[in-house]
């Protein structure tokens, strides 16, 4: 940018003092200084905003790749699942069926075969009364 030495600045800074004179010279630094501090900070957001723009875009493209890495993973395993059920119906349909009265056998019979015994279902424990309300009062 500029390349400001110090015999420049001393320069700069007698013609100032020569123009302005010894009473402006001090709030015309001050006013200098406020505009070179804006004129940083601005510079400085507006650095801030580009770099999190090139984050934001970073991160967008590593979405993307991730999304379609994830939807070909998953098209691969809805792909095998499929393969699977077709392999599997072909092996069931090769069968010869092992027993023709348990294909007659109505779904109540399976259903009653599958239900635990009286003796193996416990009572559900009672909770007591103070767990029953929400506002945690006692009744």
């Amino acid at each position: 940018m500029f390349d400001l030495g110090f015999w420049e600045l001393l320069f700069v800074g007698v013609i100032a003092l020569v123009v302005l004179g010894p009473e402006r010279l001090p709030v015309a630094a001050r006013t200098l200084g406020r505009w070179v501090g804006r004129a940083r900070a601005y510079t400085r957001s507006l650095s801030n905003e580009l770099d999190r723009e090139v984050q934001i875009r970073e991160l967008r493209a590593n979405m993307r790749s991730a999304e379609s890495k994830f939807r070909s993973e998953v098209s691969g395993v809805d792909r095998s699942v499929r393969e699977l059920a077709e392999d599997t119906a072909r092996e069931e349909a090769k069968k010869p069926p092992s027993d023709a009265g348990a294909a007659e056998a109505s779904p109540a019979d399976s259903e009653r075969t599958l239900t635990p015994s009286e003796s193996d279902v416990s009572p559900a424990p009672e909770l007591p009364p103070e767990a029953d309300s929400d506002d945690g009062s006692r009744w």
